[in-house]
C-alpha cells in the first residue's frame, strides 16, 4: 500500500473492463471510486474490520500510555493525517518528535505495528468478501 502499487477498484479499472470507472465492487449502487482512502476510511464493507481494529488498538495503547495522544491525534484528525500514519507512520512528525522527546526509538516500531495491523486486517476482509462474491 505504501508503495502506492496496492490494487484498489479505482487502480485496477485499466485493465478491468466490467468496472472502467474504478467503483468499489464491494458498496452498492451509487458506488463511489473504490481508492485507498475509500479502502481503508470509509468502505462500509469493511467496518467489520476497522471496529476490531480500533478495539485492539485501544488495548495495545492502554498498556503503552504514551501512544494514545498520537493515535488520537493521527485517527481522529484529517484524512491526509490518517492515511499518513497508515501508510508510514514513521514520517508523521508527532511521531517523530515524540520519539525523540521519550528518547524511545520503540516508538517508531509500535506505530508501525498499528498501521500495520489496520492495512491488514481491512485487506483480508476485502479478499474474503470479493471472494465470497465471485469478484476475485
Amino acid at each position: 500500500m505504501l508503495s502506492g502499487r496496492y490494487i484498489t477498484d479505482h487502480r485496477s479499472r485499466r485493465w478491468d473492463k466490467s468496472n472502467p470507472e474504478g467503483l468499489c465492487r464491494l458498496c452498492p449502487a451509487p458506488a463511489p471510486v473504490g481508492d485507498l482512502i475509500h479502502q481503508l476510511l470509509f468502505c462500509n464493507a469493511l467496518e467489520p474490520a476497522r471496529t476490531k481494529t480500533v478495539l485492539h488498538w485501544g488495548h495495545f495503547t492502554a498498556e503503552r500510555p504514551y501512544l494514545g495522544p498520537l493515535v488520537t491525534h493521527y485517527s481522529l484528525g484529517t484524512i491526509e493525517a490518517a492515511m499518513a500514519f497508515l501508510l508510514d507512520p514513521c514520517s508523521c512528525p508527532l511521531v517523530i518528535s515524540r520519539a525523540q522527546d521519550l528518547k524511545k526509538q520503540a516508538i517508531f516500531n509500535e506505530c508501525l505495528y498499528l498501521s500495520r495491523v489496520w492495512c491488514h486486517s481491512n485487506h483480508k476482509l476485502r479478499m474474503k468478501l470479493l471472494k465470497h462474491r465471485d469478484l476475485i
